[in-house]
């Protein structure tokens, strides 16, 4: 017998099939339960007898969703993604996914259970209070963005929709759920000149001074611009080449540098002028910090920016013991991200009267639609001069 269907109950049905023999000669059966029509149950069987040939079929006995999501992100995610974006997925699964539904068996999993998720993460994440817990209070609840509802469903909606691929379910219920509507485009925070020039003047002299101004000037991701080698710099004619970022590991897993995040990313970016007198005095500076270091510098210490022996620079520590001082000290809002500085060089550049498309490949952006997407509050209102231009065509005028 190379598979069976048994009914076990109203559109509920065990499906069997033979594995091989044990070492004792007995033979070994995999078994799964399936809900859906009879035709549906023949599909699934046929489908995991076609996995089993190629030998990537997956016991489901009692395989948990938590368990379950595990897997994928391993065997599936990990290969297909980023590690930063996987990275990302693990987190919204720990602290989103796997707290509500995380224990239930997936081959049961139904819409309702997804959506009783989505409006449980509607209305806030359970936070662990231990006092509260201990005196019987109800625990407190951090309220969640649409935005974020979405993504945590997003992720559960990939993950499921591979357990249809691999037979383990005969539908995504992820797909039927309703989900929040949502919010206003969210407008990026962007420095205005004034402001520029009061973080230039608290960075004056500081180690890093060079790493912001440079941000600022050329639209570097974080990422992008700590992963910079002095082989990527060409100072004489004044341009730098992306071609790595340094990404965070997934779960103990150390920083590396990876790709840039698209295709589009590894890109040439011109450097204005008055960068690169900075850049050769942080040349110079590194070279003193280099020699007090000696055999305790980094053997491949070519990065741009670094720590005093030469070894990448943690994103996390240069915003808490580097960004935010300065911003203290020029007087400006601590909410502002290193990212922001991102956001700011493309909105200079689209309000000084920047073509859209030539700022989407300076950002290494995928396409221009991207910067509309997210800059179009900052482009410039032409609808005196369309109209004008129109009069022209039409009349003459």
């Amino acid at each position: 017998m190379a598979g069976q269907i048994v009914k076990r109950g109203d559109r509920k049905w065990l499906l069997r099939w033979y594995i091989g023999e044990r070492a004792d000669g007995t033979r070994r059966y995999g078994s799964r339960m399936v809900t859906g029509t009879r035709r549906e149950a023949e599909r699934a069987l046929r489908g995991i007898l076609e996995q089993k040939d190629h030998g990537v079929v997956i016991e489901s006995k009692g395989l948990t969703v938590s368990a379950f999501l595990d897997k994928w992100i391993e065997d599936t995610a990990g290969k297909r993604r980023r590690a930063a974006t996987v990275a990302h997925y693990a987190e919204m699964a720990d602290r989103y996914i796997k707290p509500h539904i995380g224990h239930k068996r997936l081959d049961r999993l139904t819409v309702l259970d997804v959506q009783a998720m989505v409006s449980a993460l509607e209305k806030g994440r359970p936070v662990p209070d231990r006092k509260a817990k201990r005196k019987g209070r109800a625990r407190k609840v951090e309220p969640l963005s649409p935005q974020t509802v979405r993504y945590a469903h997003a992720v559960l909606s990939a993950a499921l929709s591979q357990a249809v691929r691999w037979r383990l379910l005969l539908a995504n219920p992820a797909r039927d759920v309703e989900m929040p509507r949502r919010s206003s485009k969210r407008i990026m925070r962007a420095l205005s000149p004034e402001e520029c020039a009061k973080l230039h003047e608290a960075a004056q002299g500081h180690r890093l001074e060079a790493l912001f101004s440079l941000m600022l000037a050329t639209g570097l991701r974080p990422g992008e611009a700590l992963a910079l080698r002095w082989a990527d710099l060409d100072l004489e004619s004044a341009t730098l080449r992306v071609e790595r970022a340094l990404v965070r590991g997934i779960g103990d897993e150390p920083r590396h540098f990876d790709e840039p995040k698209t295709a589009g990313s590894k890109r040439t970016v011109p450097l204005p002028a008055g960068l690169v007198p900075l850049l050769v005095r942080h040349r110079k500076a590194q070279a003193a910090e280099r020699l007090k270091a000696g055999e305790l510098y980094a053997a491949s210490g070519d990065l741009v920016f670094a720590t005093p022996t030469g070894e990448p620079l943690d994103g996390a520590n240069v915003r808490n013991r580097d960004f935010r001082p300065l911003l203290r000290k020029a007087g400006l809002p601590e909410s502002i991200r290193v990212y922001d500085l991102r956001h700011t060089a493309a909105t200079l550049m689209l309000t000084a009267g920047g073509n859209v498309r030539a700022v989407a490949d300076r950002l290494g952006h995928a396409s221009a639609k991207m910067v509309l997407d997210v800059y179009s509050h900052t482009l410039p209102p032409d609808r005196d001069s369309l109209t004008a231009s129109l009069d022209r065509a039409l009349w003459g005028e």
